[in-house]
């Protein structure tokens, strides 16, 4: 043990002297030029940052997941300009469904139950082509009547193209939610449909629900499924 001991300290001996001569080495060396350590500095700025993200950053940026994204505004401003433009083109005047909209009982049973989506917009692969699109649910006063649209709008040929899944009328408020493929049963339980892919539920709270999807050949199609 002794021995041992008489060894650890010969060591750290050793080790002492050798960094104070590095120390001194350090001392006695002359200061570099400012634009040296300027540049050292913003080496180590853009080194941070890197970490930074790739500890935290997302790979691909931000990507926008089928509305799990939450749009602050859940407007037409979540959309990329050229959608925005041919909705607007078409459709002059309307707007998205939003929170705001319900009231009441509506309104609170989408918060506990959606708590990250927009009622009134959806980002998904929508159809047989697995195409990412936007599905909206529009409304526009007239007067006194309310009218409500749904519409899938996505790129094809390099150019925005809508596809109606409800034609605008007068209507109560209705909200969307996506759902995934599988079998349905209509509401008066004599019809089910398999939807090949992944839909659309809109919902008029308290009264009805239906499916908006689109079938194989990409016709819109639709199925009550509640009353």
């Amino acid at each position: 043990m002794r021995a041992q001991g008489k060894l650890m300290t010969g060591h750290a001996s050793r080790i002492g002297a050798d960094l104070a001569g590095i120390a001194m080495t350090f001392t006695a060396a002359p200061s570099p030029p400012r634009c040296w350590r300027t540049f050292c500095r913003a080496c180590c700025s853009m080194v941070a940052i890197a970490t930074v993200c790739l500890l935290f950053g997302r790979p691909g940026g931000a990507t926008v997941r089928p509305q799990r994204l939450r749009c602050r505004t859940c407007g037409l401003r979540c959309l990329p300009r050229s959608f925005r433009s041919e909705v607007a083109r078409i459709l002059p005047g309307w707007r998205t469904v939003r929170l705001r909209d319900l009231a009441g009982e509506d309104r609170s049973y989408w918060i506990e139950h959606h708590p990250q989506w927009c009622p009134g917009l959806v980002y998904e692969s929508f159809g047989p082509h697995g195409e990412k699109g936007w599905v909206l649910a529009l409304v526009r006063r007239r007067r006194r009547q309310l009218l409500e649209t749904v519409l899938y709008v996505r790129t094809a040929g390099g150019k925005p193209r809508i596809t109606f899944l409800i034609r605008p009328a007068p209507a109560t408020l209705g909200v969307i939610s996506k759902i995934k493929p599988g079998v349905y049963n209509g509401a008066e339980g004599d019809r089910s449909e398999h939807i090949p892919f992944d839909g659309i539920l809109f919902e008029i709270p308290g009264r009805a629900s239906f499916i908006e999807y689109l079938d194989s050949s990409g016709n819109a199609r639709s199925l009550q499924v509640s009353e």
